[in-house]
C-alpha cells in the first residue's frame, strides 16, 4: 500500500489554530509534557505554510544523520479513579476490549509505511514501548506489535536483534510471565514495571487495582527469563512520608540490587 502524504491542508482550520495560539501562547504552561517541539511559545516564524512544515518534516526524516531513539506509544490504560492514576500527564484512552488495540496497530503500521523508506538505514540504537499501558496487549499480540517497527526499521533483519536495548514498559497487574516469555521471544530486551508505590493506602489514591506482591512477583519472573527489569517509584503523593518512602526502596531493594528508576 503507497499512502500518499501530500493531502489537502485545510485552510481554513490552520487559521483557526493559529488565532488560537496567538491568543493563548503567553499562558503559563499547565503540565510539563510536550506534544511537539519547539512549543508555540518558541516559534519564531509564524506565517508558515503547512505544506512547508510537512516537507520539512519529510526531509528531516530523510536526511538526519543520528542514531534513532524510537518511542512507540500505545494510548489506552486502565480506568483509575482518580483519571490517569491521579498523576500521568500523558495522553491517553480507556481500554475497554482488544479490538482496540487491534485498531491501533492497523494505524501503526500504516504510519510506518508512511515513514519507513526513510528510516530503514537509520541505525536504532534504542527502543521503548511506553504508553498509555504497553503491556496491556495479549502474548500473541506482541510479535505484531514487535513486527510492525522491525518491518520499518530493520527491513533487511527479520530475525535479527531491533536495538542495543528494547524496553517495554507496563503495570504489575498486567504483567504475566506468560506474557513476558512472549515479550521477550518477540525482541525486547528490558523490562520496565510502573509500581509508583507499594503501600495499599498511596496505591488505593492512585485508583490503582494492584499489590506489592505482583511488583514482586514480576521482578521474579524477570529473573526467571532472564529479562533486565527496572522499577519505577513515585515520591510526593498527598499523606506519603518520607519513612513510607524509604521503606518502599528497602523492600525493592531487598528483592533485587540493579536498578531503580
Amino acid at each position: 500500500m503507497t499512502i500518499d502524504l501530500n493531502f489537502r491542508v485545510d485552510e481554513g482550520r490552520v487559521a483557526r489554530l493559529a488565532g488560537y495560539l496567538d491568543e493563548h501562547q503567553r499562558r503559563r504552561q499547565g503540565n510539563k509534557v510536550l506534544h511537539g517541539y519547539p512549543p508555540p511559545l518558541l516559534w519564531r516564524e509564524r506565517e508558515v505554510p503547512m505544506e512547508e512544515v510537512l516537507e520539512l518534516r519529510r526531509r528531516t526524516a530523510r536526511e538526519v544523520p543520528k542514531g534513532l531513539l524510537v518511542y512507540v506509544a500505545s494510548p489506552y490504560c486502565l480506568p483509575t479513579e482518580p483519571e490517569r492514576c491521579g498523576f500521568c500527564l500523558f495522553p491517553s484512552e480507556v481500554y475497554r476490549n482488544r479490538a482496540q488495540l487491534d485498531e491501533y496497530l492497523g494505524y501503526l503500521e500504516l504510519e510506518g509505511e508512511m515513514y519507513g523508506e526513510h528510516l530503514a538505514q537509520s541505525p536504532v540504537e534504542s527502543i521503548y514501548f511506553g504508553g498509555g499501558t504497553a503491556n496491556l496487549y495479549l502474548p500473541d499480540q506482541y510479535r505484531r506489535l514487535l513486527g510492525i517497527v522491525r518491518s520499518v526499521l530493520s527491513p533487511s533483519s527479520p530475525t535479527g536483534s531491533l536495538a542495543p536495548e528494547v524496553t517495554l514498559e507496563g503495570v504489575p497487574q498486567l504483567f504475566t510471565r506468560e506474557k513476558l516469555a512472549a515479550m521477550k521471544e518477540a525482541g525486547v530486551t528490558r523490562i520496565s514495571c510502573g509500581a509508583q508505590q507499594l503501600s495499599e493506602e498511596m496505591i488505593r489514591a492512585s485508583g490503582r487495582r494492584q499489590t506489592a506482591e505482583q511488583v514482586f512477583r514480576t521482578i521474579e519472573w524477570c529473573e526467571e527469563l532472564g529479562l533486565p527489569c527496572s522499577i519505577d517509584l513515585i515520591f510526593g503523593w498527598p499523606r506519603q512520608t518520607v519513612g513510607r518512602m524509604l521503606a518502599d526502596l528497602e523492600a525493592v531493594v531487598a528483592a533485587f540490587e540493579r536498578f531503580v528508576a
